[in-house]
């Protein structure tokens, strides 16, 4: 069964990018989604889904359609946004203020090395990122704005993982597990007026303000895509770098995503002088 499930994931990233560049080649979706998903699904239910397709109607109502009558497939999880990201489109979108500094300074709760992921291992340590998370989703539902929901995963990967004793396998569950959150709460206020983007967040290898240990672009992306990947196939509509501070970093990352193929968004450290901590200013690395 997993193998028939992975293809059936797979033939959706691939009539996604179909879709969304005016490809006609969208039509090979609908061969590779019958051969794949009609053991699952009734005959019926692929060829309206597949003739809305055809239609051009967008991959969200799609996907919704198909995985709502086809119970199995619910278990894929699906971003939903990641090929028609709603933001780009110049509607006011808000996130949240601050998840550790707020957690530690407000709500008094210990956070070793910043990791708020860490939170995740426990009932308690969810219902604070809960309550946290909630507070901004309110806001969006009131004002009517969309909302970019970031994960708790700052510091979810290696050399962090490592000093708080998570294994490659346990960091890659705690990503997992974050993404899950963050669809879960999403599904409770997404729509059409308040659509939910799910970003898995990513941070810096080293310290984000002190640029002390800096990688080649190709040692980034090494280091960076398993995270990255994890948050990708997770369900995450795109990925942002936080308080990255030297432009070399900054490539690594947007190399990783473009391999797992997620839209990516990259966040410079700035001083009060207008430049990066390494000297670099603003332009100038945007530009490399």
């Amino acid at each position: 069964m997993a193998p028939f499930l992975l293809l059936y994931r797979l033939a959706i990233a691939v009539m996604a990018q179909a879709l969304f560049r005016n490809d006609m080649t969208r039509v090979n979706f609908i061969l590779i989604a019958e051969q794949s998903a009609e053991r699952f699904c009734d005959r019926k239910t692929l060829l309206s889904v597949s003739s809305r397709l055809h239609d051009s109607i967008e991959l969200s109502t799609a996907v919704e359609s198909l995985n709502a009558r086809c119970p199995l497939l619910r278990k894929i999880p699906m971003a939903k946004y990641r090929y028609h990201l709603p933001q780009l489109a110049g509607e006011l979108f808000l996130t949240d203020g601050g998840l550790e500094t707020t957690l530690i300074f407000h709500e008094g709760i210990d956070l070793p090395y910043f990791a708020a992921f860490d939170l995740l291992k426990d009932a308690m340590g969810r219902a604070a990122l809960e309550r946290y998370y909630r507070t901004y989703l309110k806001i969006a539902q009131r004002f009517r704005t969309g909302f970019v929901l970031e994960s708790p995963t700052w510091r979810a990967h290696a050399d962090w993982g490592e000093l708080l004793g998570y294994s490659t396998e346990a960091l890659a569950e705690a990503n997992r597990q974050a993404i899950q959150m963050m669809m879960s709460l999403g599904q409770d206020y997404d729509t059409h007026q308040t659509p939910i983007v799910i970003s898995g967040c990513i941070g810096p290898r080293g310290d984000g303000y002190v640029a002390d240990s800096a990688m080649s672009s190709q040692e980034a992306a090494a280091y960076h895509l398993p995270q990255i990947q994890a948050l990708a196939k997770s369900g995450a509509d795109l990925v942002s770098a936080m308080t990255i501070n030297y432009a070399e970093e900054a490539i690594g990352i947007v190399q990783a995503a473009q391999q797992a193929d997620i839209p990516v968004v990259i966040s410079f450290t700035l001083e009060t002088a207008g430049c990066l901590p390494t000297g670099q200013s603003l332009a100038a690395a945007i530009a490399e």
